[in-house]
């Protein structure tokens, strides 16, 4: 019998003629109601009068069959293939595992085994980067209670690594030039997406799916139709700046839709790793992702003085303290406290009572 208590929740699980049929019993409290529950089932479904067989609830199939194909159609299709990539490393953990089964203890030693994970560029993986596998497991767990899977009770406690709160990582003028001139070299492509990125701050899945319809020229304006939670927005463009030259020539020239056309395959491009790597060895920067050129843009508007509302509005953030993050980087009222401060020190020979500064208007205490 494929009876079996879990969580303090009968269930049973089995197949016929292909197909998967499960269900958990709350209400039941002994194993021989439990296996009674599940004969019923397996008579009904034998004389064909319940022949409607269960989603999976193997971790694999549910995630395979279900899952991605629900992310694939209400999410971005840069937010999917995130999805897709870190579900692969979740499957590698818990795919032969029913859903239920995933326990606490075996989602820590997930975490621990992701932190000594080496990546492609042949550093250890960062708390940041596997707290977002964990964000993706917890959706799982989510959609598989909203079909009824498993029951919320049942779901285990995720708990995230804390992360190290790094400076944000953005490009100088100088570096930027460098960077630029590093990729013009060998990789013009790399040139015109740093211009681009830098000026716009799109994401990465923006630029690369950036097409040639959604540059408008006449108003001089990006439009974002499909942002990060599916929603839009609209980016200006300097008209006399280079990243509208840039695109201009591009809308010509590309010979696709999209506007960042890969010189290999003819289409859109789905990483520029290697490239943006050799780039910056060459240009000898560290640290610089694409995703560094939306930091980039972010922190040179708050260096500029633009408002927090009109940042997070260009930038598309959803939460108000992701923006806040580049105004705490540049913050002008303090680096103007700061100024005068040294004015101050630099004007006096010593701290004085503010009747001694009225003299010294004077030109008492001056030299």
């Amino acid at each position: 019998m494929s009876v079996k208590l879990l969580n303090g929740v009968w269930r049973y699980r089995f197949m016929h003629k292909g197909k998967s049929y499960f269900k958990s019993l709350p209400g039941v409290r002994t194993k021989t109601d439990a296996r009674a529950a599940e004969d019923a089932r397996k008579t009904k479904v034998r004389e064909g009068r319940d022949d409607e067989p269960d989603t999976s609830t193997n971790f694999r199939a549910f995630v395979e069959e279900t899952f991605l194909p629900w992310a694939e159609t209400n999410l971005s299709p840069g937010s999917y293939q995130s999805y897709k990539w870190r579900c692969d490393v979740l499957i590698e953990a818990f795919g032969k595992m029913d859903i239920a089964d995933v326990s606490q203890i075996a989602i820590e030693k997930l975490k621990r085994a992701e932190l000594k994970r080496v990546t492609i560029r042949k550093a250890t993986q960062s708390a940041a980067s596997v707290n977002r596998t964990l964000q993706v497991l917890a959706s799982i767990f989510t959609r598989a209670v909203e079909l009824k899977l498993i029951q919320q009770d049942d779901r285990p406690k995720i708990e995230t690594l804390r992360e190290d709160n790094q400076r944000i990582r953005y490009l100088t003028v100088e570096e930027e030039k460098r960077l630029r001139d590093a990729a013009a070299e060998s990789w013009p492509y790399l040139d015109d997406i740093i211009c681009v990125g830098c000026a716009t701050g799109l994401r990465l899945d923006e630029l690369f799916s950036l097409k040639k319809s959604e540059v408008d020229l006449l108003l001089n304006v990006v439009l974002v139709l499909d942002g990060k939670g599916g929603k839009s927005r609209v980016v200006p463009l300097d008209p006399q700046g280079e990243c509208r030259a840039i695109l201009a020539r591009l809308v010509t020239v590309s010979k696709s839709e999209y506007i960042f056309t890969s010189p290999h395959s003819g289409g859109k491009f789905t990483r520029v790793t290697k490239s943006l790597a050799s780039a910056c060895r060459i240009a000898g920067l560290t640290g610089v992702t694409l995703h560094t050129l939306r930091h980039t843009f972010c922190t040179r508007l708050a260096a500029a003085g633009v408002d927090v509302r009109t940042i997070m509005e260009l930038a598309g953030h959803e939460d108000i303290s992701t923006t806040l993050k580049y105004t705490h980087v540049v913050k002008a009222s303090t680096h103007d406290a700061i100024r005068r401060l040294t004015e101050l020190q630099t004007k006096l020979h010593k701290f004085c009572t503010p009747e001694e500064m009225a003299e010294d208007a004077d030109g008492t205490y001056s030299q």
